[in-house]
């Protein structure tokens, strides 16, 4: 058997009379596992020797994501929630790239570098949007404070200019 560590083997490559070699399809479920492992603070799958079996006679799933990535957060920040902190579109990325058939995962690298970029402008971008209406906002109730602040202070000028008045006539 060949294709790396057993935890990160793609399923295609755990048949002794497979044909298959590692390839670009065996490297992105291996990528998957380890984003995967990296995102949840565990592997996917359990790291035992039924890992093989398992892959050999079903369609292994996952753990999910989200509800693994919780437990390891409130149990090292015990007494605070977890709230979720990463996009949905990272997890799809994983997900794909631990599909145990090879013709539902990306084609290549090229394909999912392509998906990342798309994804991660797009993040950016909705980041950016969030970013650009608060300070909008801030400006806004800038000009209307300054606004205020400058009928304020003609108020305060003619109050001033009354009592100047006020003065010389007693004078």
């Amino acid at each position: 058997i060949h294709g790396g560590a057993a935890i990160t083997r793609a399923p295609e490559l755990w048949s002794d009379d497979s044909k298959t070699k590692p390839n670009e399809q065996t490297d992105i479920y291996s990528l998957g596992v380890v984003l995967y492992t990296w995102l949840a603070g565990e592997y996917p799958f359990p790291d035992d020797e039924k890992l093989m079996d398992a892959h050999r006679r079903t369609i292994l799933t996952p753990t999910d994501l989200e509800i693994t990535r919780k437990k390891h957060y409130e149990e090292k920040y015990q007494g605070q929630t977890y709230k979720r902190d990463y996009p949905q579109w990272l997890e799809d990325v994983i997900l794909k790239c631990l599909k145990k058939d090879p013709k539902e995962r990306f084609r290549n690298g090229k394909e999912l570098y392509e998906y990342l970029l798309a994804h991660c402008n797009e993040s950016y971008n909705v980041k950016y949007e969030v970013e650009i209406e608060q300070l909008t906002s801030k400006n806004d109730d800038l000009k209307s404070d300054n606004e205020s602040l400058s009928t304020q202070l003609t108020e305060m000028h003619q109050t001033n200019a009354s009592l100047n008045k006020q003065l010389n006539n007693a004078q």
